[in-house]
């Protein structure tokens, strides 16, 4: 007896790996479309903590370590992760320049989604803080400050730009790519 091939399992493959390759790139569009939004909700919080990071040094002349607990408890997420893990090792390593701990829990906080230029430019904050006077460290603050204002400007103009840019260019690669595997 003869038997016929069955098409039915084989096209059922082609379907699902389609829809794979198409949830694949949209997922990759709305992936880097959310980096933009996260960056610019973490910049504006950067932005808010140091406001008050400013008025609890240079106000009430409170320790580094007792405002960056306080930091770790009133800054949204995922700043207040970023906070946390400096307090925490402050805690653990009181022999270690609160500098250090600053830069490598920033340079280890991929979860802020921050772009190079923009971890090199907060590093130099962590420079000044605890190190001078409650002056130099509001200037330094400042400074930093109006930095922040800037890049969240450049990255809102960024988001508007391509934000919605990626999700299209990821829905067009999907397709594309499913015709083309087709």
């Amino acid at each position: 007896m003869l038997q016929l091939y069955d098409f039915r399992g084989e096209r059922m493959i082609k379907v699902v790996g389609a829809c794979l390759i198409l949830f694949g790139c949209v997922f990759a569009g709305v992936y880097l479309s959310s980096s933009l939004s996260v960056r610019v909700r973490v910049l504006n919080s950067f932005l808010q903590s140091f406001d008050i990071m400013k008025a609890e040094i240079c106000g009430k002349l409170t320790p580094l370590e007792d405002v960056i607990e306080y930091l770790s408890r009133v800054t949204s997420a995922p700043l207040c992760v970023f906070y946390q893990n400096c307090f925490d090792k402050m805690k653990e390593n009181r022999d270690v320049p609160f500098r250090i701990i600053w830069n490598k829990e920033l340079r280890r906080s991929e979860f802020l989604r921050l772009k190079k230029y923009e971890v090199d430019k907060i590093v130099e904050l962590g420079n000044i803080l605890g190190r001078y006077g409650a002056e130099e460290q509001n200037i330094a603050i400042g400074h930093m400050s109006r930095c922040i204002e800037s890049m969240i400007l450049s990255v809102e103009k960024e988001l508007g730009q391509f934000g919605k840019l990626y999700l299209k260019l990821g829905i067009i690669c999907g397709i594309a790519l499913v015709i083309v595997f087709a």
